[in-house]
């Protein structure tokens, strides 16, 4: 997608993102999504509540992922624990919260079937196994693309970039 167009900074986080996808850095284009995400949602709230002055870290990566990256399934399924194990572990801990953690660049093809067993939603980027909450990925292709919709979305919603 050319994001040439678009403000510079979502431009520059894409362009950076993508570099270190490219590079194979996936802790850090997961600790990079994770911020990201509580960023936008928080440049959305401000566009929505242009005279508000603070707004929750939460509340902001909640909105993004659940209305922006197609992620509520998921949230009202894990509630506190995707912010949580996800981005406050990425950024404070440097790893996932939980048991067997890991990131991973996409779903392998050979492991498709058992994944989904597991009650994994593999069009989705942060897989939890419905059976076992303690196990928990992140799974980075497909959850940059949805970042990159997202940003769109909120891009063209407010009229940053043409529909």
């Amino acid at each position: 997608m050319d994001t040439s167009k678009w403000p510079k900074r979502y431009n520059w986080m894409i362009r950076d993102l993508t570099r270190a996808r490219e590079a194979d850095a996936n802790y850090l284009v997961g600790l990079g999504l994770f911020c990201y995400t509580e960023i936008v949602g928080r440049d959305i709230l401000k566009y929505r509540n242009p005279h508000k002055a603070y707004f929750k870290n939460k509340d902001c990566f909640d909105l993004f992922l659940s209305e922006y990256m197609g992620y509520k399934k998921l949230l009202e399924e894990n509630g506190n624990n995707l912010y949580d194990c996800f981005r406050n572990g990425f950024c404070h801990n440097y790893s996932i919260k939980g048991e067997k953690t890991g990131v991973y660049d996409y779903y392998e093809q050979n492991s498709l079937k058992a994944i989904e067993e597991l009650g994994v939603d593999i069009t989705k980027g942060i897989a939890i196994p419905k059976n076992n909450k303690k196990i928990r990925f992140l799974v980075v292709k497909p959850y940059l693309e949805d970042f990159i919709k997202g940003v769109e979305k909120f891009l063209k919603e407010s009229k940053q970039i043409e529909n």
